[in-house]
């Protein structure tokens, strides 16, 4: 009479664990990949919008929307009225309220870099007024992921860790 036990050996056992944990890797970075362009693609869909509603305003009142300075501005209604890098950059009630009459304002999803550093929402600037004080010169600001890209706006990259995409007028 034999006693053979039938069953895995433990050598069979961590060599399946290893290929599954190697299969779910391989699933997971492609989720993320995926997440990363989905996040991209929805920031560039918003900036477009952003973009009609300042050259709608530009049309209609013969200057770009302006905050009343030449200081970078939120665009859109941010959670806690704050954007940038950090929060440093406050909300402007009269910019919003020039760019409401085009658009709903879509707000952009913050970024944590790997230096733990967050950039949210988008930023726009009256680079340029006359001493009348009308806004001849604008531009808009936004950060998305490394691997992200800026649509048709010029792009750099920010320590590796970020890109940061921006659009000029005129």
């Amino acid at each position: 009479m034999s006693l053979k036990t039938r069953g895995f050996t433990l050598v069979e056992l961590l060599v399946v664990i290893s290929i599954i944990g190697l299969f779910a890797s391989v699933v997971l970075s492609a989720v993320n990949s995926a997440r990363v362009k989905a996040e991209n693609t929805n920031k560039i869909a918003a900036m477009q919008q952003y973009q009609k509603a300042i050259l709608l305003a530009y049309d209609a009142n013969g200057e770009y929307p302006d905050p009343g300075d030449t200081g970078i501005k939120c665009l859109g209604d941010q959670p806690d009225d704050t954007c940038g890098w950090s929060g440093a950059t406050s909300e402007s009630a009269t910019l919003n309220g020039i760019l409401d009459d085009f658009i709903s304002l879509p707000i952009l999803n913050p970024i944590v870099n790997s230096l733990g550093t967050t950039f949210e929402g988008a930023m726009y600037q009256c680079s340029s007024r006359t001493i009348a004080g009308e806004c001849t010169a604008a531009n808009i600001r936004w950060f998305t992921d490394p691997a992200g890209t800026c649509g048709n706006a010029t792009q750099d990259i920010l320590n590796n860790t970020l890109r940061r995409c921006y659009l000029t007028y005129p």
